[in-house]
């Protein structure tokens, strides 16, 4: 009904413990990056967030 069947190597079904530590290594250290990236973002978006009240709270007031 769906067309043939696909033949998978037996590599991709069953890998190596080897390879497969490398794959989680390489996930771990994405899950680390991405987070020390989101950190770095939300500490910029926090410093310019206080330069932008600062410089609010010091404008003259209009008269």
């Amino acid at each position: 009904m769906l067309g043939p069947e696909v033949n998978t190597p037996a590599s991709l079904m069953f890998p190596r413990k080897g390879e497969r530590l490398e794959e989680d290594n390489y996930a771990h250290q994405l899950v680390n990056d991405l987070k020390t990236a989101h950190e770095c973002a939300r500490n910029k978006l926090k410093a310019a967030t206080r330069l932008v009240q600062l410089r609010t709270l010091l404008r003259p007031m209009a008269k």
